[in-house]
């Protein structure tokens, strides 16, 4: 199974915030949604970064009530690490584990984003898969 084919089964719902959209604008949106990250794109296209709950908790924690003037883009990871639709799942996943990252945008082949893939998705794969064996994994 490739990264694609997740992709297809969480359907094509994308979230992405601007560079300059408020961390409390943004917080709403992740909570809004029920997703642990999202893209950060300049005017919809190039993904400049990304934006975690995570991020957002360091952030409260080391700037506590001054977070609420801060933007996406001063707490945004800017090194995005992604794959490629075409990835395979083992191979998504050893690029989280080895990077220690729960959220990873896929690239499509026309350099476009396909999407976001995270860890709870992976694991809904796999533990699927096992059920599907006869396995016996208790959910």
């Amino acid at each position: 199974m490739q990264v694609k084919d997740v992709l297809d089964q969480k359907g094509g719902a994308i979230f992405a915030l601007a560079p300059d959209t408020g961390i409390p604008g943004a917080a709403e949106m992740l909570a809004e949604n029920d997703v642990g990250a999202a893209v950060v794109s300049d005017a919809g296209t190039a993904v400049v970064g990304i934006l975690s709950e995570r991020d957002i908790t360091r952030a409260v924690a080391a700037h506590g009530a001054k977070i609420a003037d801060m933007s996406v883009q001063d707490l945004m990871v800017k090194d995005v690490i992604t794959c490629s639709a075409a990835s395979t799942i083992p191979e998504a996943m050893g690029i989280m584990q080895a990077n220690r990252i729960r959220h990873l945008p896929v690239i499509a082949e026309d350099d476009s984003l396909a999407g976001i893939i995270s860890m709870r998705d992976l694991m809904e794969i796999c533990v699927g898969d096992m059920m599907g064996m006869g396995m016996g994994v208790a959910v």
